[in-house]
């Protein structure tokens, strides 16, 4: 593979009709991505096409079914197209009702019917790789929603798993619904074992599935069943088995920035340093926005003054352990001109006014202003209203203002 190639962010979109991609959209990086979506149904490669055509993003669209082991495998094609999968659904979920908030309708034993059962050809994710060479980038970012197979696919695809991926997002299971599907534990289990751990989970909010129809004025929650979830490759010591480890850590502080995780970006970049950056920009013909993203990062992270919240043990001694619960107006009576006088330690009272005056700006500053100018306002605001949050605490506990 070229090394241009390599320094694309490449995002392989498996399964999830319904979504055309999962990595957040930044107009900023949109053209160091290439997004491949494994498509096996023919007949919605043009409706993806036309769905991406707007973006800077090269697209690549396969018609291969994955599976865990390859070979042929039956696709069950029920009435409702969206629940479609090489596992049948199970007997007991496919009898029952559900109202579907979505279209307003619910959902019945005559919906989820096999209307049609195919016999694929399957393939692994990592026999497709091989097979396509370096005509495909292996995915840095992979999106699996292929109703209870997404853990057999992801073991088909271990060497990538392995060598490659940094993100995994994830539709997962709480209940069983279709025949061998996986639940979440099983899913969580076997990432955690290749190097990455859970950044975030959604719960989809769950209807009420019942044997018999129940009528109006006496629906309300179900059991969870379903969600969604990201997982982040851990930077600590889950690259080792990476192709290329530096590369890998640079991929990695973007997804994680883009996707609200910016004390991740901090801890890598300090972790490769301008140095690190700098021999990634070098790559010949290879001037990627997410590169000079992190070359600035790296610079106003050096040039924001270093402003800390207070320590627990700034304001909490080993004496105060019990007292603190069996005395509710404890942090009142203590002395803030302690904490006060702890805090200035090494800089002179102007030096460190100088630097809480500089962090109180309402305004976008430092980090917060190059999100902003690489087109991620959304991370810009989460940002500064952390930053203003910490702030005000922590100008509270030196008794400098009100919380």
């Amino acid at each position: 593979m070229s090394d241009r190639a390599s320094l694309k962010i490449c995002s392989h979109h498996v399964g999830g009709r319904s979504r055309t991609r999962n990595l957040p959209i930044i107009d900023g990086f949109e053209a160091d991505v290439v997004s491949v979506f494994y498509e096996p149904d023919t007949t919605s490669i043009d409706g993806i096409h036309r769905a991406t055509a707007h973006l800077a993003s090269q697209t690549k669209v396969l018609t291969d079914c994955l599976s865990g082991d390859g070979g042929v495998r039956p696709f069950y094609i029920f009435n409702d197209r969206y629940r479609s999968s090489i596992l049948p659904l199970i007997p007991d979920f496919a009898k029952r009702h559900a109202f579907d908030p979505q279209f307003g309708w619910d959902t019945d034993p005559q919906s989820t019917e096999v209307v049609e059962q195919l016999e694929l050809e399957t393939r692994t994710l990592d026999q497709v790789l091989t097979r396509e060479g370096d005509h495909l980038p292996p995915p840095d970012y992979l999106s699996i929603d292929t109703q209870g197979t997404e853990l057999e696919i992801m073991q088909g695809g271990a060497g990538a798993l392995e060598r490659h991926v940094l993100a995994v997002f994830v539709e997962v299971g709480f209940a069983p619904t279709y025949e061998g599907q996986p639940m979440f534990s099983a899913l969580e289990a076997y990432l955690r074992e290749q190097g990455f751990r859970l950044a975030s989970l959604e719960v989809f909010e769950a209807q009420a599935r019942t044997r018999d129809r129940i009528p109006i004025g006496f629906r309300g929650r179900g059991f969870a069943d379903s969600g969604e979830a990201l997982f982040l490759r851990d930077p600590d010591g889950g690259l080792q088995g990476m192709a290329d480890p530096e590369l890998g850590l640079a991929k990695l502080a973007v997804i994680a920035f883009m996707h609200g995780y910016p004390h991740l970006t901090y801890a890598i970049v300090n972790q490769l340093g301008a140095k690190g950056i700098g021999r990634l920009l070098e790559r010949k013909g290879a001037t990627p926005a997410y590169l000079k993203f992190l070359r600035e990062f790296e610079a106003e992270s050096r040039n924001l003054p270093q402003v800390y919240p207070l320590l627990y043990s700034d304001i909490l001694g080993p004496e105060h352990s019990a007292a603190r619960f069996s005395d509710p107006d404890l942090l009142t009576k203590l002395d803030p001109m302690q904490r006060l006088i702890r805090y200035y330690q090494g800089f002179t009272p102007n030096q460190l006014n100088e630097r809480l005056a500089s962090m109180s700006a309402p305004t976008f500053i430092g980090i917060e202003a190059l999100a902003v100018r690489y087109g991620m306002t959304e991370a810009a605001e989460a940002i500064r209203e952390a930053r203003l949050t910490q702030l005000a605490k922590t100008k509270a506990w030196l008794g400098l203002a009100q919380a």
